[in-house]
Protein backbone atom coordinates (compact mmCIF):
# COMPACT_ATOMS: atom_id res chain seq x y z
CA UNK A 1 0.00 0.00 0.00
CA UNK A 2 0.76 3.41 -1.12
CA UNK A 3 2.03 5.73 2.42
CA UNK A 4 -0.42 8.27 3.09
CA UNK A 5 -0.11 11.24 5.84
CA UNK A 6 -2.27 10.62 8.18
CA UNK A 7 -3.79 13.44 10.80
CA UNK A 8 -6.05 12.54 14.20
CA UNK A 9 -8.63 14.60 15.08
CA UNK A 10 -9.88 15.04 18.50
CA UNK A 11 -13.82 15.38 18.30
CA UNK A 12 -15.70 17.15 20.91
CA UNK A 13 -13.13 18.07 23.19
CA UNK A 14 -11.15 20.92 23.93
CA UNK A 15 -8.40 18.61 25.67
CA UNK A 16 -5.45 16.94 23.49
CA UNK A 17 -5.82 13.14 22.79
CA UNK A 18 -9.39 13.44 24.80
CA UNK A 19 -12.65 12.92 22.86
CA UNK A 20 -13.21 10.98 19.85
CA UNK A 21 -10.19 10.31 18.37
CA UNK A 22 -10.72 10.02 14.52
CA UNK A 23 -7.97 9.77 11.80
CA UNK A 24 -8.27 11.53 8.45
CA UNK A 25 -6.35 10.54 5.58
CA UNK A 26 -5.71 13.58 2.87
CA UNK A 27 -5.69 12.72 -0.66
CA UNK A 28 -6.96 9.61 -0.62
CA UNK A 29 -9.26 9.17 -2.93
CA UNK A 30 -7.84 5.80 -4.35
CA UNK A 31 -7.87 3.47 -1.25
CA UNK A 32 -9.99 0.46 -1.57
CA UNK A 33 -12.37 -0.76 1.22
CA UNK A 34 -9.67 -2.90 2.26
CA UNK A 35 -7.45 -0.72 2.81
CA UNK A 36 -9.54 1.54 4.86
CA UNK A 37 -10.28 -1.02 6.89
CA UNK A 38 -7.07 -1.73 7.59
CA UNK A 39 -6.19 2.06 8.25
CA UNK A 40 -8.81 1.88 10.69
CA UNK A 41 -7.92 -1.13 12.43
CA UNK A 42 -4.62 0.61 13.43
CA UNK A 43 -6.24 3.53 14.82
CA UNK A 44 -8.38 1.58 16.74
Amino acid sequence: MKAYKLYQVDAFTETRFGGNPCAVVMEADSLTSEEMQKIKGNKN
